[in-house]
């Protein structure tokens, strides 16, 4: 004879909204582990919106489905949408903060031109000169970025390892 399990988790914000998650199966792998997979995919979210933009942004994500909760997560929480840089010297500022990683910098980066850097929109920067030099640490894709008005790029990736 199966049983079925029954399970109720309620999950109380910082706001205190309380949100429940219920549910039942029977007492064999087939339906427990579906089922259960279930619940921490509709927690997930809500686990993340309890950590602040800099402990967000200091994670290195594994796999782009946390990646994504991580980024809606970001972008909830920023005050506006995402800028764009004005100059190759905004961006050349902004990458030394993401690449050194300091958590007084990382709401403000994060909130103001988006995360992680894949998304920023470099569309109007014309000079990307040295951007990259010496970033020894950095090792995150950029392929996204629009480069279509770049006029120079010289020295961008000098001594990047």
């Amino acid at each position: 004879k199966k049983c079925r399990a029954h399970y109720q988790f309620t999950f109380v914000n910082m706001s205190g909204n309380a949100m429940n998650f219920w549910g039942s199966s029977r007492d064999d792998d087939e339906f427990i582990l579906p089922t259960l997979r279930v619940v921490l995919e509709d927690l997930a979210p809500h686990i993340i919106s309890f950590l602040d933009v800099p402990t967000l942004v200091q994670k290195k994500i594994v796999c782009r489905s946390w990646q994504r909760r991580f980024t809606e997560t970001i972008d909830r929480k920023a005050p506006t949408p995402p800028r764009p840089f004005q100059s190759g010297q905004e961006l050349r500022d902004a990458v030394d903060k993401y690449v050194k990683y300091d958590p007084d910098d990382a709401e403000a980066f994060a909130t103001t031109y988006g995360w992680p850097i894949d998304r920023w929109d470099v569309s109007h920067v014309d000079d990307f000169s040295e951007t990259f030099e010496c970033k020894e640490s950095f090792n995150e894709p950029i392929g996204s970025w629009n480069v279509s008005n770049a006029r120079t790029m010289v020295r961008m990736f000098r001594e990047a390892k």
